[in-house]
């Protein structure tokens, strides 16, 4: 004479926690061509300014444009 068991729950073994669900990564709102528009526009913007405000020559202004364009460009890679 045989026993059989009952099938018993699922659960984790003992001093395990449960595994968490995975989260499925997002799509990115924005796409490249967005991306690359924000960062030319700021590069324009912020040139364009430094140079009205009294950059020295030209060639500063357009410096202190890509020192913004880079920090835009970072933040994108970041925030993406």
């Amino acid at each position: 004479m045989s026993r059989r068991r009952r099938p018993q729950q699922q659960r984790p073994a003992r001093g395990r926690p449960e595994p968490e669900p995975r989260v499925e990564p997002q799509p990115p709102r924005w796409g490249l061509g967005k991306s690359v528009a924000v960062a030319l526009g700021t590069f324009v913007v912020v040139t364009l300014i430094s140079w009205a405000v009294g950059a020295a020559n030209l060639g500063v202004a357009l410096g202190i444009g890509q020192l913004a364009f880079g920090l835009v460009v970072v933040a994108l890679m970041v925030w993406r």
